[in-house]
């Protein structure tokens, strides 16, 4: 597990403030680390839009494999030598591009299928990598979610391609 570089609240009880989640702002609720903190309504809507999602993308991506498993010939399309290359290249890019949005495709849905297991173990809402709550806004956006903003940027800048 990475530390997460964000900025933290201390428990200040001497003067009466609440520690705040990781991501709020001045008027943050109490502490998310290791617990669930979204409240059961929220939860359980939150659940819904994700298998809603993960049932949205199991249909695009079989329409991409249906389309990808007809053979060029079989839409009737000229594959012989003297097709003209401008053809055949507007053909591999159209198949590239549903290649690609199809491999996108499974990524979300393993994205959503994760969420959906850190639902049933209690631990949605919570940043894989520093254990701080997830902001609620974060996870109505984007309800895969599986890091704070903080921890997803800088996953992002590691594994970014220059």
């Amino acid at each position: 597990m990475t530390r997460c570089l964000c900025r933290r609240y201390s428990d200040d009880v001497t003067l009466g403030r609440a520690e705040r989640p990781h991501g709020a702002g001045p008027s943050g609720s109490t502490r998310r680390t290791g617990k669930r903190t979204l409240s059961p309504a929220m939860a359980v809507e939150l659940k819904k839009r994700l298998e809603v999602l993960r049932d949205d993308l199991a249909v695009e991506i079989a329409r991409d494999r249906a389309t990808l498993a007809v053979e060029p010939e079989d839409r009737g399309e000229d594959i012989t030598p003297s097709q003209h290359p401008a053809d055949v290249a507007s053909d591999l890019f159209v198949r590239e591009s549903l290649l690609t949005s199809e491999r996108m495709l499974e990524e979300g849905a393993f994205a959503v299928e994760d969420a959906l297991r850190r639902v049933r173990k209690g631990t949605y809402g919570i940043c894989e990598d520093c254990g701080h709550a997830i902001a609620k806004e974060r996870l109505e956006v984007l309800p895969q979610a599986a890091r704070c903003v903080d921890c997803q940027r800088r996953e992002e800048r590691l594994h970014s391609k220059v």
